[in-house]
């Protein structure tokens, strides 16, 4: 499945392609990453699953503003009545974006490379062994190198990292991650 042509390239006939998009293709991983944010929150920021922070009810229509990124949830995950704070067992159960960009934000702010590094341990800059194969090399921007403030900086690159964008990896390396969790 994974190869499949879209019926727009070839009329309504889909076919496998030659490139295995799960190892060719790579896309920032989005909200699949927040599993890494989770465990580098657990292991090196201090945080427990009953760790609090204000979500600020933020929703599709929403903003809240983390350092200098414009940070979206697409449901109030305090739910209304609240006072906005959720732990971050709820946050990973409601997957909230602000959750995780304020909490790295907030805890590595004026030390990026520390949470940089920690996804580094994770092979999120390099490959998984399948590059014979076609695999893509993922890229993760580090903290304190030339390219972490080329088109953004840590105020912007580093709470939307938090939630799985600005960094790129092929689907096998999230397929892979997660089975090494499992």
């Amino acid at each position: 499945m994974v190869s499949l042509g879209s019926g727009k390239e070839r009329g309504n006939i889909y076919t496998e392609r030659i490139a295995n998009h799960a190892l060719s293709s790579s896309m920032m991983p989005g909200s699949t990453m927040k599993l890494a944010t989770t465990m580098a929150l657990l292991e090196i920021g201090g945080y427990d699953l009953d760790t609090k922070v204000n979500t600020e009810h933020s929703d599709s229509k929403k903003f809240v503003m983390v350092g200098n990124a414009k940070v979206y949830d697409t449901h109030d995950a305090a739910g209304k009545g609240t006072d906005g704070n959720i732990t971050l067992l709820q946050a990973f159960e409601h997957s909230s974006n602000v959750y995780y960009a304020k909490a790295v934000y907030e805890k590595w702010k004026n030390n990026p490379s520390e949470y940089t590094k920690f996804l580094a341990k994770l092979r999120f800059n390099d490959y998984i062994g399948m590059e014979r194969y076609g695999e893509a090399r993922p890229h993760l921007p580090m903290a304190g190198t030339a390219e972490w403030n080329v088109d953004g900086s840590t105020s912007t690159r580093l709470p939307r990292l938090a939630y799985g964008y600005e960094l790129t990896v092929p689907p096998i390396h999230m397929i892979t991650f997660f089975n090494g969790v499992a």
